[in-house]
């Protein structure tokens, strides 16, 4: 009961976090910050490997990744297919589905829980995913004959770290000397959101019908807006990074 309770309270902190996706051009050389989450990047070369480095003061970013993991993308030919990621960590959540009051009353005891971010990175799996072109394969982070690690972990300052080291054979097994330009994509895991959209079209003539419902009293404006919106269910993923890299 208390783990469920504890997943509801981070679910529903995932769903305030702002929800942003961000593009941008730059050269391995440089360190790029995403101004939406404040986020420092740093992509470039170490030997036959390819390592992503970034830092944030939001240590929110914590609770994101040890819930719904972090899925990193090497789209070699820079066109967005994901067909090539390292999902490390790999999450222990997928979906919320709360209601609405259950959420007013899960932020309210958010604001009073003090968070142990430390204690979450130690805690976090060491179970990681490889993907190539549809071929997955599941290893360890800390040992692993593919040669990947990777390293969390929490500063003095509180600044949060996370460091990724793939080799370029795994990106492209053909040619791994020619990994010097790709989409590099980072993405958590989705949750579903609820949201109001429109609804069908109504004919001229039920609209023209309403109209005149209005002027005679019978249907005010907010009946209006009920009558031609839905609540549905979308995927969406809290974190969802792209940008080219060029080395």
């Amino acid at each position: 009961m208390k783990r469920h309770l504890d997943t509801y309270r981070f679910l529903f902190f995932i769903v305030v976090i702002a929800m942003t996706n961000i593009e941008a051009k730059a050269t391995a050389k440089d360190t790029i910050f995403h101004t939406e989450r404040k986020i420092n990047f740093k992509v470039y070369e170490s030997g036959r490997n390819i390592v992503i480095d970034f830092n944030t003061e939001q240590k929110q970013m914590v609770k994101l990744l040890e819930q719904l993991g972090l899925r990193v993308y090497f789209d070699e030919k820079m066109k967005k297919k994901e067909d090539v990621f390292i999902h490390y960590p790999i999450g222990s959540r997928t979906e919320i589905g709360l209601e609405e009051e259950e959420q007013k009353k899960l932020q309210a005891e958010m604001r009073n829980k003090e968070i142990d971010y430390r204690l979450i990175i130690s805690n976090i799996e060491d179970d990681a995913e490889y993907g190539y072109m549809g071929n997955e394969q599941i290893f360890n982070i800390l040992l692993n004959s593919l040669e990947v690690s990777s390293k969390i972990y929490m500063d003095d300052n509180d600044v949060f770290h996370y460091r990724l080291k793939v080799p370029k054979r795994l990106i492209n097994p053909d040619d791994p000397d020619k990994v010097d330009a790709f989409s590099l994509g980072l993405e958590s895991g989705t949750i579903p959101v609820k949201r109001r959209q429109q609804t069908a079209n109504m004919t001229n003539r039920r609209m023209r019908g309403m109209a005149n419902n209005r002027r005679r009293g019978g249907m005010g404006r907010r009946g209006l807006q009920q009558a031609n919106t839905r609540t549905i269910t979308i995927n969406r993923s809290p974190l969802e990074i792209w940008f080219d890299v060029k080395f």
